[in-house]
């Protein structure tokens, strides 16, 4: 379907061109709240998005169920989002199955570090500033974060960008069911028909095989058998005379 190809590639592009500004913010610790949610919207939320979107495009439900189901991925992205920058300041590796600390090393600015930044002044501001300077020591920054307030304020806004919606959740269950349903009756139609047409072009060989035995058949009975006949009508004239 082309409406299909232009949203992903259309989603493709949003996710790149989000990833590209927060590449040029890196290091840069002056990001403001909106910037940050403008800079998720446009990468995890967006591809997230696109997919709950799609999904139900793809299920032929009608224009504005797909719009609601945009909604709904944006906001699980969202959310995502938030939790992951969370888990990269107070997780433990162990249990994230993931290197923890890279937002820091990469001078990513995240909703915790933005939202204490904003609110730390003095020269707890300016110990935190050192502190992401440096690589960002995990033990030091917890302790400013949580000074600040920051950890649960990160934590509030997950749960706020979280769909709370049971009948959005349930509908997005739904179509993801369908989606799987619809897949599989292509694929079993297509095994089929790939099974079909060997089937034919397996009786189609046998068919031509036993046409060129039958006409091998015939010209060896021509090669050997009217030779003999031949030679036997020979020999009883002779006899004869």
């Amino acid at each position: 379907d082309t409406r299909l190809n232009r949203e992903v590639a259309a989603t493709a592009r949003k996710v790149c061109q989000g990833e590209i500004h927060q590449s040029l913010e890196a290091g840069n610790w002056d990001v403001s709240e909106t910037a940050y949610h403008d800079m998720i919207e446009g990468k995890t939320a967006e591809m997230i998005a696109a997919a709950a979107r799609l999904a139900a495009f793809i299920c032929g439900r009608p224009e504005a169920e797909c719009q609601g189901f945009d909604a709904y991925g944006r906001n699980l992205g969202m959310a995502f989002q938030i939790a992951d920058d969370l888990i990269d300041l107070e997780g433990e590796e162990n249990r994230a199955g993931k290197s923890l600390g890279t937002d820091l090393d990469q001078g990513k600015a995240t909703l915790p570090l933005i939202h204490a930044l904003t609110n730390l002044k003095g020269s707890a501001r300016e110990d935190l500033l050192v502190l992401l300077r440096s690589g960002g020591e995990r033990k030091g920054l917890r302790r400013l974060l949580d000074q600040s307030g920051s950890i649960a304020f990160a934590r509030e806004r997950k749960r706020q960008a979280a769909p709370r919606d049971v009948a959005q959740i349930r509908d997005a269950a739904r179509a993801v069911r369908d989606v799987d349903a619809r897949f599989e009756h292509a694929e079993a139609t297509r095994r089929k028909s790939v099974t079909d047409d060997l089937k034919s072009e397996l009786c189609a060989a046998c068919g031509e095989q036993r046409r060129e035995r039958l006409e091998l058949h015939r010209v060896e009975h021509a090669f050997l058998i009217q030779p003999r006949g031949r030679g036997l009508a020979v020999r009883r004239q002779r006899a004869a005379c």
